[in-house]
């Protein structure tokens, strides 16, 4: 942000305040995906401890290339003040709205579109959350992590993305994972998440976790990376794991095969099994992304 701060001082008839809002927030979908590569990188780099010259060398080579192509999507977006002023004003009646709205799922939206992307079948499945969510909402949290981690393993068909949505890596929404009765780790997770938080399971107690899995039993040095969905009784307690991988849910310490690089929730983003975030979230660009998309279905956070 220096830099931009420092761009902006040059810029004699633009506002350095309207200049950041309109160039950073309304290019977002354009200029911080050209980041992300780079962000979500150097994340995996420090939770893998991979060594400090070797990850600084990385990443230097990747930024000057990114940082080009950002300057040039930001010449692309100047706009005299007064249009800024005016984006400025809606963006802030946005944002007041949505502070004003009850959080959740709006489920007859969710519904609609269900039907309209992805048949009857799908208007089916989300009938069939929303009435478990429903018998679920007075359970004590143990047994609400225990019937959402149950639902989502039975109900949702193991694929990868190329499969499912033709793209190397897509961060799919609760109403897509059930929409297409399909998807991988990260689909699983953030559908029992978003499920646990409509529960209403606070936020603090629930953090996606990136882990590196050991396949080919406690010899192997063979692993992959993987997502599980990770939830706290307490800041210090070990965490309760929730895999699609196996059925039963059980504590971190019962689960040698599965070293955390990196969690996150919106509090922030925790670097191995650090207790506190390190790093805002909205660096990660595909964690925007996705509540974006969930946005347009109905979901108010």
């Amino acid at each position: 942000m220096r830099t931009i701060w420092v761009f902006c001082r040059h810029v004699g008839r633009y506002r350095a305040g309207e200049l950041i809002f309109h160039s950073w927030r309304l290019a977002k979908g354009r200029a911080q995906f050209f980041l992300r590569d780079a962000v979500d990188f150097q994340l995996f780099a420090q939770g893998a401890q991979v060594r400090e010259g070797q990850a600084s060398r990385i990443s230097h080579a990747i930024f000057p290339e990114y940082s080009m192509r950002f300057f040039a999507v930001f010449r692309s977006c100047f706009r005299p003040a007064p249009f800024c002023r005016r984006w400025g004003m809606a963006g802030m009646a946005s944002m007041l709205l949505a502070g004003l709205a009850s959080g959740g799922f709006e489920i007859e939206h969710m519904r609609q579109l269900a039907q309209q992307r992805f048949g009857a079948a799908a208007v089916e499945a989300v009938d069939a959350w929303r009435a478990a969510l429903a018998g679920w909402r007075d359970m004590p949290e143990e047994e609400q992590l225990r019937r959402v981690n149950e639902f989502f393993n039975r109900r949702i068909r193991f694929a990868d993305d190329p499969v499912v949505w033709g793209q190397p890596d897509y961060w799919a929404t609760p109403l897509e994972t059930l929409g297409r009765g399909a998807g991988d780790c990260e689909d699983f997770v953030f559908a029992k998440y978003f499920s646990l938080r409509e529960l209403g399971v606070p936020e603090n107690r629930l953090r996606m976790t990136y882990v590196r899995a050991q396949i080919g039993g406690p010899g192997s040095s063979v692993s992959q990376a993987h997502m599980v969905l990770s939830y706290y009784a307490s800041p210090e307690a070990v965490p309760l794991v929730l895999d699609n991988l196996i059925a039963t849910i059980r504590p971190a310490s019962a689960r040698p095969d599965l070293a955390p690089v990196f969690s996150f929730n919106t509090q922030g983003v925790f670097v191995g099994g650090a207790n506190q975030a390190s790093t805002p979230v909205d660096r990660l660009s595909r964690w925007r992304e996705l509540l974006l998309r969930m946005r347009t279905e109905g979901y108010v956070p």
